[in-house]
This record gives structure tokens, sequence and C-alpha cells, in this order.
């Protein structure tokens, strides 16, 4: 025997599914936030411990947002070939030197001296 379902059933299935929709939605988006996080952590562990420093070149600086954030952009050279970093909040100008630390294996991961110096433990010395 085939059942029908009607109109009414059908839409309050329609609306259970959107609920169970949204919440999985919610979840991964709060489990990128969590992963994003993490690694970015990983990563700044891993500079303040086996980080090579080097000296950066300030190739931008501009006020981002409406609370006065500076962000500052940089550029370095590691093997002939060139990277770029940004660092946000701190007092460089265009043309000026930046120490920076990043990974030997991944130069692409970087960040400034000063970031690391603030926030995690390092027995590297410019």
């Amino acid at each position: 025997m085939i059942r029908l379902i009607s109109i009414s059933n059908w839409h309050l299935c329609i609306k259970n599914q959107r609920i169970h929709l949204g919440g999985l939605v919610l979840l991964l988006f709060v489990g990128h936030f969590i992963y994003k996080t993490t690694v970015t952590t990983m990563e700044n562990y891993q500079l303040s411990n086996n980080g090579e420093i080097c000296k950066a070149m300030v190739v931008s600086r501009m006020k981002v947002g409406g609370k006065g954030t500076i962000r500052v952009d940089y550029r370095f050279n590691v093997n002939y070939k060139e990277y770029s970093g940004v660092v946000n909040n701190e007092e460089y100008y265009n043309g000026d030197s930046i120490n920076i630390l990043y990974l030997e294996k991944s130069p692409e991961i970087n960040r400034s001296y000063n970031f690391i110096k603030e926030n995690y433990k390092t027995q590297i010395i410019p």
C-alpha cells in the first residue's frame, strides 16, 4: 500500500530538514574556526622554537577597519625567492627594515619577530 503525504506534513518535514541543515552549517563553521586557530597557534610555536630570523623590507602601510588598525606588508628573500607577510599594529613605515621569523622548510609561514617575542617564549635573538 502506498501512503500519500499531505502538503502540510511535507512542509513540516522540509522545515525540520532546514533546521538540521542550519545546525550542520553552524557545526562546520565552528569546526573550521577551531581548525584554523589550532594551525596558526602550532605555526607560531614552531616559529618561536625553530624559526630562522632575517630582515624584511616594509612595502606598504595602511589603515584598515574603523578601529585604527594599521596593516604593514613586508617582503623578504630566501634562496633567491621572494616571500611576503603582514603584521598589524606595529610602528613601521615604507622602506623600514623589520625582523621576521620564518620556517626554513616553508618560508611562506612567517611572522614578525616582535609578535613572536611578545606572545611566545623564544630563545632566538636577532
